[in-house]
């Protein structure tokens, strides 16, 4: 079934069986974000969704939208590690540092 997290940049589309856990969806994420699965939430519809459990099994159905959201300063650790990475001097200074742009 096809599904989207939202709450993290961009939405986020994946495509999973029914069975899946919300572990397993959290290791999906880490795969395209880089954030650790103990960072992460999933909410559908006001509720947190239980790691071990499968996500059909709590609600989630083909389309649905889930929202993730990590501490704030895992968000600002992986912002900064991908300026740190980008070495290119004219796509790094496109890029908003996110220290100074918090501190602004």
């Amino acid at each position: 079934m096809s599904i989207v997290v939202g709450g993290f940049g961009q939405p986020l589309p994946f495509v999973i069986s029914l069975d899946t856990t919300a572990g397993e969806l959290k290791r999906l994420i880490e795969e395209r974000t880089g954030v650790e699965p103990q960072l992460q939430t999933l909410r559908f519809q006001d509720r947190d969704l239980l790691d071990d459990q499968g996500i059909y099994a709590q609600g989630v159905r083909r389309n649905s939208t889930l929202s993730l959201s990590v501490p704030r300063s895992a968000e600002l650790d992986d912002a900064e590690e991908l300026y740190n990475s980008l070495s290119d001097p004219i796509t790094r200074e496109l890029f908003v540092d996110p220290v100074v742009a918090s501190s602004a």
